[in-house]
């Protein structure tokens, strides 16, 4: 009984020994994405702003912006 305890009580260490690593994954990818949503919403405005400039953009500033949109959307996949 006493073993079979040491042994469970091993794995427990062991599964909280894991436990900053994983939140320090958590904190990596929580920083990607945060980088990405403010691209997507950075492209975005820049888009709308385009198509909402006085006079009209031309043609090759919205291909631009929406290019970058594009590329911004692509980086959620």
């Amino acid at each position: 009984a006493e073993q079979a305890k040491s042994n469970i009580e091993a794995q427990l260490q062991r599964r909280a020994d894991l436990i900053p690593n994983l939140v320090e994954t958590v904190k990596g990818f929580a920083a990607q994405e945060s980088e990405v949503l403010t691209g997507v919403a950075e492209a975005r405005a820049g888009l709308v702003g385009a198509l909402q400039k006085t006079g009209g953009a031309d043609a090759g500033e919205l291909a631009n912006a929406n290019d970058r949109l594009t590329t911004a959307l692509g980086r959620l996949n």
